[in-house]
């Protein structure tokens, strides 16, 4: 019998050659496909960053802001438009439109223990640890 796997976290992937990271971020982003049923959630993970997607649809993401530096960025990674709300961070978004090419959010802070992220297309999380 396999026992399903909760979670998948990569360890390093986010230093050093940009061409690299750029592929650990893909990544993310296509791991659901490699698995027959539902994908488990996919963290990189390195000294000083947490990375995962949010695909579609609506989170509440709890958080221990003794273990963050509070930095933050919530970023579109697909080639499509990206509309999505944010609640929470420093600099929330409301029905924004974000899109590489466009207005992107980096270098937001984190300022509730919890944050909320609705989205119409994949994102990327990231906060610095």
């Amino acid at each position: 019998m396999t026992t399903p796997l909760s979670q998948i976290i990569v360890l390093g992937g986010l230093s050093g050659r940009l061409d690299h990271t750029l592929r650990s971020l893909n990544t993310l982003l296509i791991a659901p496909k490699f698995f027959h049923s539902s994908a488990p959630p996919v963290y990189i993970l390195d000294g000083e960053n947490l990375a995962f997607v949010i695909r579609e649809g609506n989170y509440e993401i709890q958080l221990d802001r003794a273990l963050l530096t509070g930095k933050s960025g919530v970023i579109p990674f697909c080639q499509e438009e990206t509309r999505m709300i944010t609640r929470g961070i420093n600099w929330n978004a409301d029905e924004s439109l974000t899109k590489f090419g466009g207005i992107v959010c980096t270098s937001n802070e984190i300022v509730e223990d919890t944050i909320t992220i609705t989205t119409n297309a994949p994102l990327i999380l990231t906060l610095e640890v």
